[in-house]
């Protein structure tokens, strides 16, 4: 279990000049208006923000997003009202509190609305500050993280907005981690039988995968020193991880069967005339097009009108 001392060494290591009793105070905060909540696994409430908080400090963000991962359900969950946020934490905290109450209000709403609804409030929030939807996606990372205490109903529509709205928005702003680590649980729970039978395929070939890939980073590490080129290490996933979170983007988008086993989309070629967008057909460019002559020849002439 993550404990608050954990967090602020991570935040200490990443911002020396970090104001750790604002951190200290949004704990202190949230553990008296959360005391006797309980999570759906049984754990106290209180896990979920720690976690919440765990995961802003390994992204590197300030005290205040921190502070406001420890924050972000009181105002929903509790009797504490946004105000009430306001003199203890003053109007920074508050904005963020506030921004993250109103997008948790999105999935009471119909599903006809809900999307529609989901990213207008996004790209508000974008707008008046990014933290708000950082905080909001290490909220969501988290939830997807313990999913396997809640019901399958449950479960499941968490899962599909996740893939619609939250993994598209991460990869927007450029977290591919987030993006593919989201994708992977979503998936996992939507399509557990097809999740497992990839996982297996991927696990096979990874020594392969592993190998190529070593091989390749081996060819520009080389190129680039010797030409004088400077460059810096990313740390990623390794290549069975990336491999199955394209398979799964993939899936997702198109070919990931329905409940009944169905696939979702009809495959190019099959006879409809369209491809898997729903457009029309575009030709082969290869392929040979008949001289004037020959479509001379085909033409038929028009009938008059009437």
């Amino acid at each position: 279990m993550i404990r608050i001392e954990d967090v602020i060494a991570k935040v200490s290591e990443n911002r020396p000049n970090a104001d750790i009793d604002l951190i200290r105070r949004a704990y202190l905060f949230s553990a008296l208006h959360h005391r006797g909540q309980t999570r759906a696994s049984g754990e106290p409430y209180l896990v979920h923000p720690i976690a919440v908080a765990n995961i802003l400090a390994e992204m590197r963000l300030d005290e205040v997003s921190v502070s406001t991962g420890l924050l972000h359900d009181v105002v929903e969950d509790t009797l504490v009202d946004i105000e009430t946020i306001r003199s203890y934490f003053g109007d920074e905290i508050t904005l963020l509190v506030d921004g993250l109450t109103k997008i948790a209000n999105i999935s009471d709403l119909s599903k006809e609305k809900q999307q529609a609804e989901n990213v207008r409030k996004m790209v508000l929030a974008m707008t008046t500050d990014v933290r708000v939807v950082l905080i909001k996606l290490a909220d969501r990372l988290h939830n997807m993280r313990t999913m396997q205490y809640l019901k399958p109903e449950k479960r499941e529509r968490i899962s599909q907005e996740t893939l619609d709205i939250y993994a598209p928005i991460a990869h927007r702003l450029g977290m591919g981690k987030m993006r593919s680590e989201l994708e992977d649980l979503a998936f996992q729970n939507l399509y557990p039988q097809e999740y497992k039978r990839l996982a297996i395929e991927v696990d096979a070939r990874r020594p392969e995968l592993e190998a190529a890939l070593e091989k390749i980073q081996a060819t520009i590490t080389e190129k680039l020193i010797e030409n004088e080129v400077p460059f810096v290490r990313a740390q990623g996933q390794n290549c069975g991880a990336r491999l199955l979170g394209l398979v799964v983007r993939t899936l997702s988008a198109s070919d990931a069967p329905d409940r009944q086993g169905h696939s979702r989309v009809r495959r190019s070629g099959s006879g409809t005339g369209r491809d898997q967008s729903g457009g029309e057909r575009r030709p082969n460019p290869g392929d040979a097009r008949p001289t004037q002559t020959q479509a001379a020849g085909r033409t038929r002439p028009r009938r008059p009108h009437g």
